[in-house]
């Protein structure tokens, strides 16, 4: 009898001393203030928790503190990481253009951008057709939207490029977006899940994502001789942290937006793997905290 005893008790020791699966983010919605705005507090914590991650690979590269850091940003002249021969040019469909509207007159979007115009190119050659969209803002510069097709091999996105419908890069003072027609249709995405790519894309810019990466990179292979920054776990994490950030920052409390992610992700769920050192959230997570967000709504 006390060897059935001793196997019970020592069952119920490890069960309870088994440690309950931690989210990647905790957007502790029960500390939220009633009247505090959702969308508000989960940006608020999704850029803690990217400036944690930050601080992380700010101290391993050298740096005393985050004020150090932003010295240095302010001293570095801003590259030109637009490669052509990533990108082949497409003409940019009337639905692709309405969606990048309909983003750019969200009302959360033109406070947080606070937009002084929006200028559409068109082709010498062709009627009504958008070559690219130029959006001159007030807080973040120019930002330019233009549709091409994303070349295999050159995202960071490890759940396979050809699921890949955008991303964004710098031309010294101007962020570039890209977005793919021939793939975004492809995958049958919603006007919804559109725009929230675009969302998307835009948090990056708002804190200034590719900037902060090329700093780090460059500085790291100066200071070292080496170029593997990328494949170090601090660096991964950063990464990470600053694609949840854009997750969520970018939706702009719109549960439209929101619901098109999950939507999106929930289709790819059973069809993608990840690479073990993955710079972007696995899919699961991603639904975990865009489900927890459009709930509280």
């Amino acid at each position: 009898m006390k060897k059935y005893i001793w196997g019970f008790v020592f069952v119920c020791i490890v069960n309870t001393t088994i440690a309950k699966p931690t989210r990647l983010i905790d957007l502790n919605l029960a500390g939220k203030h009633p009247i505090t705005d959702i969308y508000e507090w989960v940006s608020l914590q999704a850029i803690k928790y990217a400036n944690i991650k930050k601080k992380a690979l700010i101290k391993f590269l050298g740096f005393e503190d985050t004020r150090e850091w932003e010295e240095f940003r302010s001293n570095t002249k801003r590259p030109n990481r637009f490669h052509p021969d990533w990108y082949k040019k497409e003409v940019m469909p009337a639905w692709l253009k309405n969606c990048i509207y309909n983003v750019l007159t969200y009302y959360k979007v033109q406070t947080c951008l606070n937009i002084i115009d929006i200028i559409t190119k068109h082709p010498s050659s062709s009627s009504g057709q958008v070559k690219r969209i130029i959006v001159r803002t007030e807080n973040f510069g120019t930002i330019e939207f233009r549709a091409s097709q994303i070349c295999s091999g050159v995202s960071h996105i490890d759940y396979n490029n050809h699921y890949n419908c955008g991303e964004v890069t710098m031309k010294n003072n101007t962020h570039i977006i890209f977005l793919d027609p021939i793939k975004i249709q492809k995958l049958k995405l919603t006007n919804e899940t559109i725009e929230a790519w675009i969302g998307h894309e835009l948090g990056h810019v708002i804190h200034d994502d590719n900037f902060n990466e090329y700093l780090a990179l460059e500085f790291y292979e100066q200071e070292t001789g080496k170029n593997n920054l990328e494949s170090l776990p601090l660096f991964i994490d950063y990464v990470k942290a600053c694609e949840v950030a854009a997750d969520i920052v970018g939706t702009f409390g719109n549960p439209k937006w929101i619901k098109g992610w999950i939507t999106f992700f929930k289709k790819l769920d059973a069809k993608v793997e990840f690479e073990k050192n993955s710079t972007h959230p696995t899919l699961k997570e991603r639904l975990e905290y865009l489900q927890e967000i459009y709930k509280a709504f």
